[in-house]
């Protein structure tokens, strides 16, 4: 094959392969507000399909924000799509700025294509609430983990495009400091038994003008400061918060620990917190039922024997 005829066949190879995928890719679109929002209100992010000319069976949305700005509250599926079961499939994640959603087609209610241009048009996949907790631009990007089967699990899914949101502070809010927190620590009980959850307590109190991401890092250690257990956790905090945290299995032995607690927000303010507690042991309180059972039990049998008059190897005994 000569180098002109080579080219021509290369050239076709392309067409055929590339050319027909991108013209039947589907595509996400994340609809945008009309108008810059304030912080503390609640924004909604409408995300559509747009469904490629091959049947679309499962889609899956990966939403990226920036977390210092949103905080994700929920994801609601449209009419026509039916949950697909799984934490990795569908996830909010505020500590890494992550909304997973994923799905299959209802197809009775749902036309999986179409020739016409009205059957072409995006559907409505699902809405993402969030809270605006930060002033400044935030853009909203639709992720690598997307997809979009079709009937025979080939991913259809071309390039998807993300939206820019304008978050401002509102006049009433200027004068107020960004973020002034109070914060507590506390359980609800310091001495537990073997084998009991321990149960912990974070109290916000926010002084702040904007909602405010907390990132949680919890760690519990032995009196040698060695940690035998560890947590993360995040939440929004508003006005007044608070976030439980229940430790269960830890299976410690007797002896005295403590609960600690790191916070961080605004990327670098941190404040740490500790709460002592200790495991019990339960052999003390059923040996001291346990004899005090067996001491009346004696003495019943005493008292019986004096007053039939008889001795009894027990009185005898005493």
């Amino acid at each position: 094959m000569n180098k002109f005829n080579f080219k021509i066949a290369s050239f076709l190879f392309v067409a055929l392969v590339c050319f027909p995928f991108t013209a039947r890719a589907a595509s996400f679109e994340l609809g945008g507000a009309s108008a810059p929002a304030v912080v503390g209100e609640t924004v909604r992010v409408p995300v559509y399909l747009n469904f490629s000319q091959e049947k679309v069976s499962i889609a899956k949305v990966d939403v990226q924000f920036p977390r210092d700005l949103l905080w994700a509250k929920s994801f609601t599926l449209a009419d026509g799509w039916l949950p697909v079961p799984g934490e990795e499939f569908n996830l909010i994640n505020n500590g890494r700025g992550i909304v997973l959603g994923t799905a299959g087609l209802r197809k009775d209610i749902i036309p999986p294509v179409g020739p016409s241009a009205e059957e072409q048009r995006p559907k409505l996949f699902g809405t993402i609430e969030f809270i605006a907790v930060g002033e400044g631009l935030a853009e909203i990007k639709i992720g690598n983990d997307s997809l979009a089967l079709n009937d025979k699990n080939e991913n259809t899914l071309g390039k998807s495009g993300g939206v820019k949101l304008a978050i401002l502070a509102s006049v009433a809010q200027q004068s107020l400091p960004a973020r002034l927190f109070d914060m507590r620590l506390e359980l609800a009980g310091n001495s537990l038994r073997p084998g009991d959850p321990l149960v912990s307590r974070v109290i916000f109190q926010s002084f702040g003008r904007v909602p405010t991401p907390v990132d949680m890092f919890f760690s519990i250690t032995d009196e040698s400061g060695k940690i035998l257990a560890g947590s993360e956790g995040n939440i929004v905090v508003e006005i007044d918060a608070v976030f439980s945290k229940k430790f269960e299995n830890l299976n410690l032995p007797a002896g005295n620990y403590v609960l600690h607690l790191t916070t961080r927000y605004d990327t670098k303010v941190e404040d740490n917190f500790s709460a002592p507690f200790s495991v019990r042991t339960t052999v003390g309180p059923p040996l001291i039922v346990g004899g005090a059972t067996i001491f009346l039990l004696c003495f019943s049998i005493f008292l019986f024997f004096l007053r039939r008059g008889k001795k009894h190897p027990l009185v005898i005994a005493l």
